[in-house]
């Protein structure tokens, strides 16, 4: 899958690691046919991996990743708002 960032850049979600900063992510992803906003100060990580409970050691294969967003709560943030639009980008 296909992951664009509100600057522009493009990633293709496999086996290799993303790690983006705030000012790389500029506050909104287009990602499987939808947009999120996000907030100014969420950064943005893949794989995360799941646990799989049913396999003996949990781990679970790339194919089960999941985007990781990450928003700092501090005292500068106490409070997040996040935007999904689902079926377009509008």
């Amino acid at each position: 899958m296909k992951l664009t960032t509100a600057g522009g850049q493009e990633f293709i979600l496999g086996n290799q690691a993303i790690d983006l900063a705030p000012e790389q992510v500029g506050g909104r992803i287009r990602y499987a046919g939808s947009d999120i906003i996000l907030p100014s100060s969420a950064s943005l990580h893949w794989p995360a991996l799941p646990h799989n409970p049913y396999v003996k050691d949990g781990h679970a294969k790339p194919d089960e990743a999941r985007i990781e967003l990450r928003l700092p709560f501090d005292g500068l943030h106490t409070e997040h708002r996040l935007t999904i639009r689902v079926g377009g980008h509008g």
